[in-house]
């Protein structure tokens, strides 16, 4: 069966159909799907991008803070007690009794103790003097305490009437700070 002009364009016409559906059906469907995931993906990527930029640009902020207190605790080491426990305790004490021979300042009770602070590293010690001596040898023990080349703070200071001819009975507290390096922390 021959067909005629019109047929075979009707005909033409069909099969193009066909082919433009089956076409928009298998082949661009499927790939307009494909990239409705893959821009669902990017964003979901670019969403996690910005949260972590956010999140180093907040890390760098620490890192900066920690350099600063690396900086501010390499300013302070200079003026705290280094070294292991005992050995601090008697540099301290032979400080502070050759200051006190220097400053004619007589002892009539002294107490020493070490206090950990919170950092594992740092401690404290708490020097408790009760001395008898003149005002003006209490004033020259406290110029050179403040001239120290280490951090010394006189927390108390209690003046009263020593016995007849003694002068003044001064009962202070002196701390200190100490730095063990051998205590990782």
């Amino acid at each position: 069966m021959k067909l005629n002009k019109r047929e075979t364009r009707l005909l033409c016409l069909a099969l193009l159909l066909i082919v433009g559906v089956l076409l928009f059906k298998w082949v661009i469907r499927p790939l307009n799907n494909r990239l409705q995931k893959v821009n669902t993906e990017l964003l979901i990527i670019e969403q996690e991008i910005a949260k972590d930029r956010l999140l180093l640009q907040g890390s760098n902020h620490y890192l900066e803070a920690l350099a600063g207190l690396k900086t501010t605790k390499a300013q302070i080491e200079p003026f705290i007690y280094q070294g292991e426990g005992n050995q601090v305790q008697l540099e301290i004490l032979s400080f502070l009794d050759s200051l006190l021979k220097t400053c004619n300042l007589v002892v009539r009770n002294k107490d020493f103790k070490v206090e950990k602070l919170t950092n594992r590293k740092l401690s404290r010690s708490v020097a408790k003097l009760t001395l008898v001596g003149e005002m003006e040898n209490l004033l020259l023990f406290l110029e050179e305490l403040e001239k120290s080349d280490k951090f010394l703070i006189v927390k108390e200071l209690n003046l009263s009437r020593a016995g007849a001819g003694e002068g003044l009975s001064i009962s202070i507290k002196i701390l200190a700070l100490l730095s063990d390096p051998s205590v990782a922390g």
